[in-house]
C-alpha cells in the first residue's frame, strides 16, 4: 500500500543516513592516522606500532631497524618554490618512500622534514642496504613539475644493539642523522661515527 511504501522510504532514508555517517567516521579515523601532506603515518600511531613490534622482537629474539631521514635543503626548497610546490614535493616524496617499503614495513612523518621508517625482523646489513637504495632513489629522482632535486641525511638504529626501547632507538637515530648532516649531507650513519656509508655520488 501507499502507507507501507511511505514507511519503507522513511526506513531507507534513516538507513542511508546511518551508513553515510559510519563511512564518514571511518574516513575521518583513517585520515587522523595519516599525515595529509606526505600520505605517511602520523608519529603518534607509528609510535604505537613501534612499541608493539619491539615487544614482539624482544619475545622472538629478532632484530628491528629504524631509519631516520632528514630532507637536505628542505627550507631552501620551500623558500624557492613556494607553498604549493612544497606540498606537492612532500606528497611525491612520501609516495617514493612508500614504494620502497615491504608489506610489513611502516613509515611516518616525524617533523617538518624528517621521516622515520621501521623495518621489522631486519638485520643491520639489510637496514644499511635498504637505506642505501632509498637514498639513491631519492637522490636520482626529480620532484614536481619544477624538477626539484634533493638528497637525505640518514641515521640508523637497530634493536637491540642500539637501544632496548622506542626512546633509545629514536635518540640514537637522531644522533646519527646529526653526524650525517655534519659530514656534508647525502650520507648514511650508524652508531653516530661508525660504519659511515656515503650515498652514491
Amino acid at each position: 500500500t501507499e502507507e507501507d511504501i511511505s514507511v519503507f522510504e522513511t526506513f531507507a532514508r534513516i538507513a542511508a543516513l546511518a551508513y553515510y555517517q559510519n563511512r564518514l567516521y571511518e574516513d575521518n579515523l583513517r585520515l587522523d592516522r595519516v599525515d595529509h601532506e606526505t600520505g605517511l603515518q602520523r608519529y603518534s600511531f607509528f609510535s604505537e606500532s613501534l612499541h608493539q613490534n619491539i615487544a614482539r622482537a624482544r619475545s622472538s629474539n629478532e632484530l628491528l631497524g629504524v631509519v631516520m631521514m632528514d630532507i637536505d635543503n628542505f627550507k631552501r626548497i620551500a623558500d624557492t618554490y613556494g607553498g604549493d610546490a612544497r606540498r606537492a614535493f612532500l606528497r611525491e616524496f612520501g609516495g617514493l618512500v612508500t614504494r620502497q617499503l615491504r608489506p610489513y614495513d611502516t613509515a611516518c612523518r616525524y617533523g617538518a622534514d624528517e621521516i622515520i621508517v621501521m623495518l621489522p625482523n631486519t638485520a643491520t646489513e639489510e637496514v644499511l642496504r635498504f637505506s642505501r637504495d632509498l637514498c639513491d632513489s631519492i637522490r636520482t629522482h626529480t620532484f614536481t613539475e619544477f624538477d626539484i632535486e634533493t638528497s637525505v641525511s640518514c641515521g640508523i638504529a637497530v634493536f637491540p644493539e642500539d637501544g632496548d626501547g622506542v626512546d633509545e632507538l629514536i635518540r640514537q637515530a637522531k644522533r646519527s642523522v646529526f653526524e650525517a648532516q655534519r659530514a656534508g649531507r647525502n650520507k648514511i650513519f650508524h652508531n653516530e661515527t661508525e660504519a659511515v656509508i656515503s650515498a652514491a655520488e
